[in-house]
């Protein structure tokens, strides 16, 4: 039967927990199942949001001083108002009282691990989950993980879907959501160092707020033929039109990659403790689809004329990435939750 029981995604405010979470909710919404979304207000949340048509109801942060009572009352009201069939949390300290509310009112508890060590949100909420949702089959946490987990992939939005190699088109950069000026640094030094005697190299540099200008500048004075934007819209376009991706390495930018089929240098984001996007280009390196770079200009600029310069490896890197993919995540989570909250459509098959 359909209904219209509403389901509650709260948690990080990133780019990176904010698209699976969307993915997952168009799914729902075929199912003929509403999705609302509530955070801490921050910018990044309503633009990306606002740009899928899903307002943003907010919550007090856990992260300032004696919030936690204030939290817990907003977090009251918000469940009074829409009344949730279902909590996802997507990570972060704006999901635990949302998450902890969902358990003690016996509503199911789900939640999405994008990387492959468990959050510490999610480790705190997991033995009150219905389920975990893995993008790894081997993400790392307690006992309790394994009992309440399912493997389907990181969502990724339909428009991210496999294509071919194209004959040439320019490396494609990506800081994540919000940039990056380390990754940005670096990619222009490795660049400058590059011997383009023998590589044909294009950029589309995705740098992140308030640093397109001076990138621009950057490349035009190295006599690089760059087009540098501060946000793409349209990153699985953009992502299909290059022939190699050079990028940090969340969770869901290994996810998205992956679906589109595209060899990537990934550059892990250092200061994480857990060293989770470490952990994340292990997997598509192993597998041949990927290699991990370190903070090293020069390495980067060798791996970039060592992969430019031979089109087999472009090949045969994009095919290894394609086979990783996981094209059906986002429609797959959404029929556990739809099977949970009794709002799976008559004649489909209910799942765990």
């Amino acid at each position: 039967m359909t209904n219209e029981r509403t389901v509650l995604f709260v948690g990080a405010h990133s780019g990176g927990h904010l698209y699976p979470a969307i993915s997952i909710a168009r799914a729902l919404e075929k199912l003929g199942v509403r999705s609302v979304f509530a955070g801490v207000g921050r910018e990044i949340e309503r633009d990306i949001l606002g740009a899928e048509g899903f307002p943003l109801h907010t919550v007090r942060d856990l992260r300032s001083p004696g919030a936690i009572p204030g939290a817990w009352s907003s977090v009251g009201r918000l469940f009074a108002e829409l009344d949730p069939a279902a909590v996802v949390g997507t990570g972060g300290a704006a999901a635990l009282c949302p998450g902890i509310r969902a358990a003690l009112s016996r509503r199911p508890l789900f939640l999405l691990e994008p990387n492959r060590i468990l959050g510490r949100a999610n480790r705190w909420l997991l033995r009150a989950a219905t389920r975990i949702f893995l993008s790894f089959s081997d993400t790392r946490g307690p006992r309790t993980l394994r009992r309440r987990s399912l493997n389907y992939g990181c969502p990724v939005r339909p428009e991210f879907e496999p294509s071919a190699l194209p004959e040439h088109g320019p490396v494609l950069v990506l800081g994540g959501s919000q940039g990056s000026s380390d990754l940005n640094a670096l990619v222009v030094e490795a660049v400058a160092h590059l011997d383009r005697s023998h590589v044909r190299l294009t950029v589309r540099h995705v740098a992140g707020p308030g640093h397109a200008a001076e990138l621009g500048r950057r490349y035009q004075e190295l006599g690089v033929e760059a087009e540098v934007v501060e946000y793409e819209a349209d990153v699985a376009d953009a992502i299909a039109r290059s022939v190699l991706v050079v990028a940090r390495s969340g969770g869901s930018t290994v996810s998205e990659v992956s679906a589109v089929g595209r060899g990537a240098l990934y550059l892990p984001y250092p200061h994480h403790k857990d060293r989770q996007q470490f952990l994340n280009a292990e997997a598509p390196a192993v597998s041949g689809a990927a290699h991990v770079i370190s903070r090293d200009p020069a390495a980067l600029s060798r791996m970039l004329s060592d992969v430019l310069a031979d089109r087999d490896r472009l090949e045969r890197m994009a095919d290894a990435s394609i086979r990783r993919g996981r094209p059906s995540a986002a429609r797959d989570i959404a029929r556990v939750i739809a099977t949970h909250i009794e709002a799976l459509p008559t004649g489909a098959g209910k799942v765990a």
